[in-house]
């Protein structure tokens, strides 16, 4: 009888054992997979530049995210941004949150920045982040590593304006969809808003524009959807389910000189549902356009 239990015992530890290195793997190939992001801008003096990126993702983040800035005469500054902080921001509604982060559930915020120096002789700036693994897509040909991008015009001395709402929603099938962006647009800045290609990191590490499959292109991500030009008010009715990606360029200019100070983007990714009671509606307020 003693024997029996002590083997017994020797199982469930082997068990345990067993369960616990494979539960350990698991999650040491667990990849980030991002949703969707921005990168924006403060101008601080002397050709200084607060820079700021928004990651939407998974529960896994890396610590650092590596950015690099060209100019318009070819100069390329590689340089770092810090993670900061992260927040929940999975597009279910409060009843269905899961109590802790899960993998492919549960999507969060991560908040990274760094001040870099970038002189004003240059024309022109632009800021590149490459991600790991964008999020897969019923628009968009497989595998292809979200990056992001935004231009900075040093003699416009700009506070880009900063994407507030989290670019994922969830919406309902064969009823009417509203996504209005809110912008927080503290240079009272005129804003123009348009679909532009969002941006894929080739074999060769070169940026190029998404590969969309039949049927989908970058001013039709969703086809008989409309974005309106100065209000940024996305509408339509969805008529098939699945994930659907896009990319939202803003474009800001000086209500005085009508100069275009720069410009930011929003990779953006919406998942249509099957009508459910109280499933929830992405919707956004935009404000000082």
């Amino acid at each position: 009888m003693l024997e029996n239990n002590s083997t017994m015992k020797k199982l469930v530890t082997l068990l345990f054992l067993t369960s616990f290195l494979f539960l350990l793997q698991n999650e040491s190939n667990a990849q980030e997979v991002y949703k969707g992001g921005n990168l924006s801008y403060k101008h601080l003096g002397n050709d200084n530049y607060e820079i700021t990126l928004n990651s939407y993702s998974n529960c896994f983040a890396t610590p650092f995210v590596n950015i690099t800035a060209t100019s318009s005469s070819g100069i390329s500054k590689p340089f770092q941004l810090s993670l900061i902080s992260h927040s929940e921001i999975t597009p279910l509604c409060s009843s269905s949150l899961p109590t802790t982060c899960q993998f492919m559930i549960s999507f969060r915020q991560y908040l990274y920045k760094a001040t870099v120096f970038l002189p004003g002789t240059e024309n022109e700036w632009t800021l590149t982040s490459v991600a790991i693994d964008r999020m897969a897509s019923n628009n968009l040909v497989a595998d292809q590593p979200l990056a992001l991008q935004t231009t900075i015009k040093p003699n416009a001395f700009n506070q880009s304006c900063v994407f507030v709402n989290p670019p994922l929603a969830t919406f309902r099938l064969n009823q009417q969809m509203t996504y209005a962006v809110l912008m927080e647009n503290s240079d009272n800045d005129s804003l123009v808003y348009t679909f532009t290609n969002p941006l894929k990191r080739d074999t060769t590490g070169n940026i190029s524009p998404v590969e969309y499959n039949m049927g989908y292109t970058s001013a039709s991500p969703f086809p008989g959807f409309t974005l309106d030009s100065l209000s940024g008010q996305f509408s339509g009715i969805p008529t098939i389910v699945g994930d659907y990606t896009m990319a939202i360029k803003v474009s800001e200019y000086d209500r005085s000189t009508q100069q275009l100070k720069g410009s930011v983007t929003q990779d953006v990714t919406f998942e249509i549902i099957n009508n459910l009671n109280n499933a929830p509606v992405g919707q956004g307020i935009q404000i000082n356009n």
